[in-house]
């Protein structure tokens, strides 16, 4: 079962499956944008993840990218990665959990 949420947003965007929700965070900060991918879920959930952010601007792109494994803890949540990429590109940003084979992504830009 794959879920898929794509928007452009202003602030975070959340793509749920059953009890696991994953969350994209894209904040200014000054001239710069924060980005924070975050696994939401029953605490002890255990899976890997996989962030991909690409930045266009000024006819350049660039695409980052890094994974791993995570684990929920008690709060029912888990800062994945946490990136600051130029304020002056256009980040975006992609990110696929997968527990007990089952995928689901969020999609954000800003």
């Amino acid at each position: 079962m794959l879920a898929v949420l794509l928007l452009p947003i202003p602030l975070a965007v959340t793509a749920a499956l059953d009890d696991l929700r994953c969350e994209l965070d894209l904040r200014p900060i000054g001239l710069l944008t924060e980005i924070a991918a975050i696994a939401h879920g029953p605490p002890g959930t255990e899976g890997t993840y996989r962030l991909s952010v690409r930045m266009t601007g000024g006819g350049n792109s660039s695409v980052s990218s890094q994974g791993g494994t995570f684990r929920i803890d008690e709060g029912g949540e888990v800062t994945l990665a946490r990136t600051v990429m130029s304020g002056s590109d256009r980040p975006e940003a992609r990110l696929r959990l997968e527990v007990e084979n089952r995928f689901i992504d969020c999609h954000g830009t800003r």
